[in-house]
């Protein structure tokens, strides 16, 4: 069956012991061992950067940050999906979820897809945000005013997750398939593909031009617009290029799938690298952290 993933291993060497131990397990050890690092970054990062905001009385309180501290929870969700999802499946195989067209895969990727509409969304409005302030504060102030900002906030998570809908139906599953390191819809010419790829690339473009207009206006350096956009459009990039070159090679997935762990890493890291605020609270939320636990 085209559907199913093919049984490559024995149910003995899906043990916990042979993963780490068998020879035939190496290159499925070598790939999760390289997710886990980015992965385990951004969860630090993220949760980091959200503990950081809400203690913080003035930076909660800011319409901007309503969107920076959905876009963690959104990166936060689809790295804990990622964990129990891609991670766990890739490690125990059919042991894990015997058949790949299952809720046991497409719900968790139901959940994943969903948060990413919902961040891509908050993406953005954030680019929006920032190239109105940079133009006039009076303009800001009116479009991005507290009960507005929340509005949006809400309204992003019920667009995303309502976006996300066609993936619990057959037309449009997302599924992960271990065996080639990557995810894909399923089938692979689903209408929903096509509504993905052209949503996604008109929000690229619209978050690279928001940005330059920004940096244009502001005279800053270049290279903040080229770290938030550019992984993000790396990573659309190759997810839908990769499967219409015909390549077969796990290790080209494999990479495109690192890249999805990447983007959950660089939203906080920009955040802890260019905002000062962000950064001195982040700090003091580790000294915090090391004198309740760690002293």
């Amino acid at each position: 069956d085209d559907n199913s993933t093919a049984a490559e291993f024995t149910l003995d060497e899906l043990t916990f012991e042979a993963f780490f131990s068998t020879s035939i397990r190496a290159d499925d050890r070598l790939v999760v061992s390289l997710w886990l690092i980015p992965i385990i970054y951004a969860l630090g990062a993220n949760h980091l950067v959200l503990l950081a905001i809400l203690r913080c009385p003035s930076m909660r309180g800011i319409p901007s940050y309503f969107f920076i501290i959905e876009m963690c929870l959104c990166d936060l969700t689809m790295l804990y999906v990622s964990v129990f999802g891609p991670i766990a499946y890739t490690t125990f195989r059919q042991a894990y979820i015997s058949d790949p067209i299952s809720p046991a895969n497409f719900v968790p990727w139901y959940i994943y897809n969903s948060c990413w509409w919902t961040f891509v969304l908050a993406l953005v409005i954030m680019a929006v945000n920032r190239s109105a302030f940079s133009f006039t504060m009076l303009c800001f102030q009116n479009i991005f005013s507290t009960r507005i900002s929340l509005g949006l906030v809400v309204g992003c998570a019920v667009a995303g997750f309502l976006m996300g809908l066609p993936n619990l139906h057959e037309c449009c599953y997302l599924l992960w398939f271990p065996e080639s390191y990557s995810s894909s819809y399923w089938p692979i010419d689903s209408w929903y593909a096509k509504f993905d790829q052209s949503f996604s690339a008109t929000s690229s473009a619209i978050v690279v031009v928001c940005y330059s207009v920004v940096l244009y206006s502001l005279r800053k350096t270049t290279k903040m617009v080229g770290i938030v956009s550019g992984v993000y459009v790396l990573t659309f990039s190759t997810w839908f290029v990769l499967p219409y070159t015909g390549s077969t090679s796990k290790w080209l997935y494999s990479f495109m799938t690192s890249l999805w762990f990447v983007q959950n890493a660089t939203h906080p890291t920009i955040a802890l690298v260019f905002n000062s605020k962000v950064r001195l609270w982040s700090v003091d939320t580790l000294r915090v952290i090391r004198l309740k636990y760690f002293s």
